[in-house]
């Protein structure tokens, strides 16, 4: 199936069924007018990646099931920050930093990135 059919067929009629805007494609698959955005295609790729960094997936398991070459890509492109996973990094600097304090004087050895 081109792409242009795709668009015009499957994916109007899935983003129709879900709620979401669909676009108004020609008979080419080309969008006509752009009063409200719709949704891409490319755009399942996104979420997709960033549901599976807030499930803790690893950069090398998304980079896997995205089918990148590196996991550097996964992460720079397709992993968009959610609000939850801001909140689990700063609550996990925050147990770190209240650790420290209780523990004065005492050096707390930290993870290292090898």
């Amino acid at each position: 199936m081109r792409a242009s059919a795709f668009r015009r067929r499957a994916f109007a009629e899935a983003c129709a069924r879900a709620g979401l805007p669909v676009p108004e494609l020609d008979e080419d698959g080309k969008r006509i007018g752009r009063e409200v955005e719709p949704p891409h295609v490319h755009d399942l790729r996104h979420a997709r990646a960033t549901l599976l960094f807030q499930a803790r997936a690893s950069p090398r398991e998304v980079m896997e099931q995205l089918g990148h070459t590196d996991p550097r890509l996964a992460l720079r492109i397709n992993a968009g920050v959610l609000d939850e996973m801001k909140l689990r990094t700063a609550d996990a600097m925050g147990e770190l930093m209240q650790a420290a304090s209780a523990d004065e004087g005492k050096v707390i050895a930290l993870p290292t990135m090898n």
